[in-house]
């Protein structure tokens, strides 16, 4: 993938090769900083350079939630739409210490197809919590 230092003006928004190709360089061109990883996502971990604490926004084209506990102990894990309604609970449950993963298809508790659009998440553990902007694509 080319470097963001590269965006201007008028660069067009194929830049990048991908679904998200112009929504990345309309993001970079609005000054903020795009990123993209194979490695897990966690939250509050230093030594991760993907860390969600290091970003404002989260785009999700299919949505493969990995997250991060430091301690053992109860976890939750939530999607709400943009009034702040909950549209699932992903996680409720005692989990390990140590990375996890979990797939969001989309849906709502109901199952449901939910709108692409943005939704918050909140990920409450025993050693914290931490919320954010997540961006579902269609």
């Amino acid at each position: 993938m080319p470097d963001q230092s590269g965006i201007g003006s008028g660069t067009p928004e194929t830049y990048w090769v991908g679904a998200i190709s112009s929504w990345g360089v309309a993001l970079v061109q609005r000054g903020y900083t795009v990123a993209t990883n194979a490695a897990p996502l966690t939250y509050n971990d230093p030594f991760n350079p993907y860390d969600l604490s290091n970003y404002d926004v989260l785009i999700v084209a299919e949505p493969n939630t990995r997250f991060g506990t430091a301690a053992a102990g109860q976890t939750s894990l939530s999607i709400f739409d943009a009034s702040g309604r909950m549209v699932r609970q992903l996680v409720s449950s005692p989990e390990s210490a140590g990375a996890h993963a979990v797939r969001w298809d989309g849906a709502s508790a109901d199952g449901r197809r939910s709108p692409a659009g943005i939704y918050w998440y909140r990920l409450n553990t025993r050693s914290g919590a931490a919320r954010g902007k997540l961006v579902l694509l269609r």
